[in-house]
């Protein structure tokens, strides 16, 4: 039993991956709700030792070190294996020079697309940053973007602005108006049309970059910032991250 953990800057999501590849997802942990000692003996309590932890890590050092510390002291001698974007990996092609720039998380997602689809994909992540990367039948990573996602544009006019600052939280359940009559609804409408206005000219782009067609996957916690604005044909898939875990775990990672 392997047990993957895809470790982003607010949440760790995770599942076990058996002896025959089945994979079976839990219930994320949220960090500001759940140390990394509780959510450790939250999946000790649920399950058998795992002889192998496997982990996608874009979060702090701080929380790197206490995740390691929480595990090894349930699970000592467990081996732990932190990805890491190589040269190339499980049929993928890092297009970056240095791939050890290129984020756990999103070359676990390019491997997660290269094992489920076999032409040419572009995926779209929406955690704290938002993410494209495309991918090409072969294998060959094309490279990608990162904008800031729906909480560091909250986060960033709330603490840069200091009229701002008192504005409160953003009610983001329907589409705003364009013109705003008061704080709130403004950065309400102003995220939105951000948002809105990324993933349709990006999605207008792809078709010049990948004329012959593709598939489009949505993945991360944001999706529900802007799920209503995705192209109907979206795939989308929350778990992607962990799928490419288990592909490079099935291939000896």
């Amino acid at each position: 039993m392997k047990l993957l953990l895809d470790v982003g800057n607010s949440r760790i999501k995770w599942a076990w991956l058996d002896e025959q590849g089945a994979l079976t997802c839990g219930t994320p942990g949220l960090h500001a709700r759940e140390s990394a000692a509780g959510f450790v003996a939250r999946l000790a309590a649920e399950s058998a030792s795992p002889d192998r932890v496997i982990v996608s890590h874009v979060g702090s050092v701080a929380l790197r070190e206490s995740l390691e510390s929480a595990i090894t002291a349930r699970w000592p001698g467990v081996d732990m294996y932190w990805l890491q974007a190589r040269t190339e990996m499980c049929g993928v092609r890092c297009a970056y020079a240095d791939p050890t720039r290129l984020g756990a998380d999103r070359w676990a997602a390019l491997i997660g697309a290269r094992s489920r689809w076999s032409g040419p994909v572009a995926i779209l992540d929406f955690g704290t940053a938002i993410t494209l990367d495309g991918l090409a039948a072969d294998g060959t990573h094309l490279g990608g973007l990162i904008a800031p996602g729906y909480h560091l544009m909250v986060e960033a006019l709330h603490g840069n602005t200091g009229a701002l600052a008192a504005a409160g939280a953003v009610d983001h359940s329907h589409p705003p108006d364009l013109f705003a009559a008061d704080t709130v609804s403004a950065i309400n409408s102003g995220i939105y049309h951000c948002l809105k206005g990324l993933v349709t000219e990006t999605t207008r782009a792809l078709g010049d970059w990948m004329p012959g067609g593709y598939t489009l996957v949505a993945t991360g916690g944001g999706l529900a910032h802007v799920h209503e604005y995705l192209p109907a044909a979206t795939v989308v898939d929350p778990d992607l991250v962990l799928h490419g875990l288990a592909r490079a775990a099935r291939e000896g990672a």
